[in-house]
C-alpha cells in the first residue's frame, strides 16, 4: 500500500525544488512530476499556489528558525547557545535559504513572512549576546546584526560557499569578539 503523500511531504518537496531550480520549480505540474503525484493530491492540500506559496514560507519559518531555537534552548547550555545556533545555522542547506528569498522577490506574503523571520532571527540572536554578559544591549543588537548581515550576505555573493570556509569565517568572527 502507497503511503498517503501529506503536506508536510508537499512543503518538503517543494523546498527542495527550490533548492534546486528556484521559483520557477514551483508550478503546479511540476511539483506533481516530481512528487509522482496528481493534481488532485495537491489541490486536497492547498487551495491554489498562492496558499502553497504562503505554506511553504510558514514551513520554512518553522523548520528553519522557530525549531532551531527551540532546539538551542532546550539542548545547549548557555554558554554553548550561541556556538550551538552556529552549528545548526552552518547546516541549513544555503540553497533553500536563496530559494526563499528568491521567491520572496516575488511574492509580497513570501516577502512579509521573510521580513518577519529575519527580525525573528535577529531578535533571538541579540538575546544570546545580551545574555552573555559581555555586551550592553546596543552592543548586542549590533553584533547580531553583523552577524546575521554576514549570514545572508555570504549566501548571496558567494552562493556556492563551502562550509568549511563559512565555518572558519564565524570562527574568526568569534575570535574577534573575544578581544
Amino acid at each position: 500500500m502507497t503511503r498517503r503523500f501529506g503536506k508536510a511531504d508537499w512543503l518538503r518537496l517543494g523546498l527542495q525544488a527550490l533548492a534546486d531550480n528556484g521559483p520557477e520549480a514551483l508550478t503546479i505540474d511540476a511539483l506533481c512530476e516530481r512528487a509522482a503525484r496528481t493534481r488532485g493530491s495537491f489541490y486536497h492540500h492547498f487551495d491554489s499556489m498562492e496558499a502553497y506559496h504562503q505554506a511553504l514560507a510558514r514551513y520554512w519559518r518553522q523548520e528553519y528558525t522557530v525549531s532551531i531555537i527551540e532546539t538551542i534552548e532546550t539542548e545547549a547550555p548557555g554558554a554553548d547557545r550561541q556556538s550551538h545556533l552556529n552549528d545548526l545555522a552552518l547546516a541549513i542547506d544555503p540553497r533553500i535559504e536563496q530559494g526563499i528569498r528568491r521567491l520572496a522577490a516575488i511574492n509580497d506574503a513570501v516577502a512579509e513572512l521573510c521580513c518577519e523571520v529575519d527580525a525573528e532571527r535577529m531578535r533571538y540572536l541579540t538575546s544570546l549576546y545580551a545574555r552573555s554578559g559581555r555586551f550592553d544591549a546596543e552592543t548586542a543588537e549590533a553584533l547580531a546584526g553583523i552577524e546575521y548581515a554576514a549570514f545572508v550576505g555570504f549566501q548571496v555573493i558567494t552562493p556556492n560557499i563551502d562550509v568549511d570556509q563559512l565555518q572558519r569565517f564565524y570562527q574568526l568572527f568569534t575570535k574577534l569578539l573575544e578581544r
